[in-house]
């Protein structure tokens, strides 16, 4: 079962007054500009540590001004430690795309690190291409911190968590703030004693990757990679990731991710060659198809999917409904796979596109000719643009569903889920060595060394003002 632990967060000291000025969006969703923009919007922005140059152009000194960066902050009580260990309750709050207002609520803590397996307390939900993502890996080793969550879904009994995760709330918060996206975020500080029902609860069956499974390999990597350094007494601090961990009916929603052809012709027979697989539903026009997938679904317990599928077409535009002949697309699937992976839609879609264009999406998309869009209308105006020759659209998947299938020891293809809104940067940091009597755990500005890495430490203050690590 899941190892879950509090731990002593490092926090924004400022967080108390306003969070709206020190939290960012996940690395891989910032852009350019976007960086440019946190830069701008606060001197202590997280986005400082958690990306310290544009995406894709961080090296060797970007990544030792990200360590200096913390350390100053930690040396000045921009960051502050927490006395005790602690778990952090974050919710959410926002209006979907139909108007609808939404909440999600998850617990912060401590994750011990474990190899996937059958008996494993942390499941994969998705295949992933590639490994460790090097870019991660050099901010960790350079920080020595956990800067964003992974994010998880609890395998425990979701009514029992939710409440007693909600009993922890029963207060006012001890942060608050909105970010950019127009997300509301309240923060709890629960104290060890405290948070002990609700993490037991969630020990009790594995938790699920909801996001972050290249950051999870990554964090496996570092602790390889470490292990010689291993004391002969007590736990690293690398032994244990920083996890966001959600109730099934507490999480966001799995937006879909939704499929587009490039450099492949529609056909004027692609909707007959569909037929044996799905029931076709030619639909008056766009409007009508967008209008149509935006219809909310309800899952029954054990449902994955909703057997809807969306396509538009070509240069003569077709849009239709595609309800799944499931009997049909599971006789296609690999043999053997649970109800679970059976039910789920994206599956289904793998098929229709085999039988459409006689290869599969991974082939497909290793060419160039099959792109992953997450909104609808941008993946249908790559239609009426000619960038694309037709789009498929999916339905949003119930959080259940994800559990469903990796507690089954199966995975979903890649792009299957988007979790939406994502759980921001910089809501507690975790660090990977705590050095509790050294200047700067908790805010102290003495001078004296404070160790940044296995290898590094800074002497603060510098004397031209600017923290500089040594190695």
């Amino acid at each position: 079962m899941p190892d879950l632990r509090p731990f002593r967060a490092l926090r924004f000291a400022t967080a108390a007054a306003d969070l709206s000025e020190v939290l960012a969006p996940p690395y891989d969703i910032i852009s350019p500009a976007e960086r440019q923009a946190l830069l701008a919007r606060d001197p202590h922005n997280v986005v400082r540590i958690e990306l310290p140059a544009d995406p894709g152009q961080a090296g060797p000194d970007d990544y030792a001004a990200a360590a200096a960066t913390a350390t100053e902050w930690r040396a000045r009580g921009v960051l502050v430690q927490d006395a005790e260990p602690t778990v952090t309750v974050h919710e959410m709050r926002w209006t979907d795309g139909e108007g609808r207002e939404q909440t999600a609520m998850g617990l912060l803590c401590r994750l011990g690190l474990e190899e996937y397996g059958p008996d494993a307390g942390v499941l994969p939900h998705e295949k992933t291409h590639g490994g460790p993502k090097a870019d991660r890996y050099a901010l960790l080793e350079a920080t020595q911190l956990n800067t964003s969550p992974l994010i998880f879904l609890a395998g425990s009994e979701p009514a029992a968590t939710s409440a007693a995760l909600l009993t922890l709330t029963a207060r006012e918060p001890d942060a608050s703030g909105t970010t950019a996206d127009g997300v509301s975020h309240r923060l709890w500080i629960i104290d060890a004693e405290a948070a002990e029902p609700v993490l037991e609860l969630m020990r009790a069956k594995p938790v699920t990757i909801a996001d972050g499974h290249h950051r999870y390999e990554t964090a496996l990597s570092y602790r390889r990679d470490h292990e010689a350094e291993r004391p002969a007494e007590g736990e690293p601090a690398w032994d244990y990731a920083l996890a966001l961990i959600y109730p099934l009916d507490q999480s966001p929603p799995a937006l879909p991710t939704h499929r587009v052809i490039r450099g492949q012709p529609c056909g004027d027979d692609l909707l007959e060659r569909l037929a044996p697989y799905a029931r076709v539903e030619r639909l008056p026009d766009l409007d009508t198809l967008l209008a149509r997938m935006a219809e909310p679904a309800s899952f029954a317990p054990g449902v994955t999917g909703t057997g809807r599928l969306g396509i538009y077409t070509g240069a003569d535009p077709v849009a239709a409904i595609l309800t799944v002949d499931r009997a049909a697309t599971d006789a296609l699937l690999e043999p053997g796979l649970s109800d679970g992976s059976k039910g789920l839609d994206v599956n289904a879609l793998s098929v229709i596109i085999d039988r459409a264009y006689g290869a599969d999406a991974t082939e497909l998309a290793a060419n160039g000719q099959l792109w992953y869009v997450k909104d609808a209308a941008a993946a249908t105006t790559q239609v009426d643009s000619k960038e694309a020759s037709a789009a498929f659209l999916l339905d949003e998947m119930p959080p259940s569903a994800i559990s469903l299938v990796a507690e089954a020891g199966e995975v979903m293809p890649q792009k299957s889920t988007n979790f939406h809104p994502k759980a921001p940067t910089g809501l507690a940091l975790s660090p990977l060595e705590w050095e509790p009597d050294r200047p700067g755990t908790r805010g102290a500005t003495a001078e004296g060394w404070i160790q940044i890495s296995p290898r590094a430490r800074l002497r603060w203050p510098a004397t031209d003002d600017r923290a500089r690590p040594e190695s």
